[in-house]
């Protein structure tokens, strides 16, 4: 039995000394290798293809002279067809206004010879005549009146060439504003309108018969 324990305190001794003598070997550290990135693709730079600038077309004095004198020339007939066609339209005003004339003279005496052919007829049957009308009687004019119409007092004149010369008075002095008339002092004063105040053609046609009504 002392055998045994003696075996067993050897073997002991032995697996001690074992372990003494194995060395630990280092652990060596892995170091992993760099992975290398794959390189990018690199875009293949695309060529424009290059224009030549243009060079501007120089034209020379001469053709812009030349230019300019066609303009002016197509200008200038312009202006001739215009005034040509302004003659003829006169032309043809003038032959209208001669042919009224002459188609107002004709009515004139065909009214004169039927007025003829009435009288005998109404000096036949024994009927009274038409006399004159008042607007184209000759009467004498008012001293005022005279005075603002620039003649002499008691002149004969015929009320229709009062309103006539009454007229041209205001467009003269230029009193007529459309349909409203602004007489000045010398017209408020012959026809009696108050000062400042305005009056209408139709109302001066009333003033005017006032006047001359004592003379019809």
């Amino acid at each position: 039995m002392n055998s045994n324990i003696s075996a067993n305190n050897t073997a002991m001794n032995s697996t001690k000394k074992d372990k003494k003598v194995i060395a630990k070997k280092p652990i060596e550290a892995i170091v992993e290798a760099p992975i290398e990135a794959e390189p990018e693709p690199t875009a293949t730079p695309v060529v424009a293809p290059v224009v030549a600038p243009v060079a501007p077309v120089k034209t020379s004095f001469q053709e812009e002279a030349s230019a300019t004198m066609a303009q002016l020339s197509a200008i200038q007939d312009a202006v001739k067809a215009a005034i040509a066609s302004l003659k003829e339209l006169e032309k043809r005003h003038k032959r209208e206004v001669k042919d009224a004339r002459k188609r107002r003279k004709r009515n004139t005496k065909t009214a004169d010879s039927n007025g003829g052919d009435e009288d005998d007829n109404a000096s036949a049957t024994g009927k009274a005549t038409r006399g004159p009308c008042v607007f184209t009687t000759p009467i004498p004019l008012d001293a005022n009146l005279a005075v603002f119409l620039n003649k002499m007092p008691g002149e004969m004149i015929c009320p229709k060439d009062i309103t006539h010369l009454v007229n041209v008075y205001v467009t003269e002095h230029n009193l007529k504003d459309k349909s409203t008339i602004k007489p000045d002092a010398a017209m408020a004063k012959v026809f009696d309108i108050p000062s400042g105040a305005t009056t209408t053609h139709r109302d001066l046609q009333r003033k005017i018969y006032k006047i001359i009504k004592d003379k019809l």
